[in-house]
C-alpha cells in the first residue's frame, strides 16, 4: 500500500498539524512526536503526546458509531 504524507496539513514550517488530542485532519489519524512538534523535540514531549494520542483513540473508538 502506498502512503502520502501530502494528505496531512501542515504548519508553516511543515511539521504535522494537531488538535489538543493529538487528532489530525484525517479521522481517526493521529500524530506525536517530533513530527509535530518543533518547539520541543524530546523523547518526554513524544511520550506524553503518545499518551494523549492513546487515550484520545480510545475515547473515539468508543463512541464510534
Amino acid at each position: 500500500m502506498k502512503f502520502s504524507l501530502s494528505i496531512f496539513d501542515y504548519t508553516f514550517t511543515n511539521y504535522i498539524t494537531t488538535d489538543q488530542f493529538q487528532r489530525t485532519s484525517i479521522p481517526h489519524i493521529y500524530a506525536a512526536g517530533d513530527v509535530t512538534n518543533p518547539r520541543d523535540p524530546c523523547v518526554a514531549t513524544a511520550v506524553a503526546q503518545g499518551a494523549i494520542a492513546a487515550r484520545s483513540l480510545d475515547e473515539d473508538l468508543r463512541n464510534f458509531n
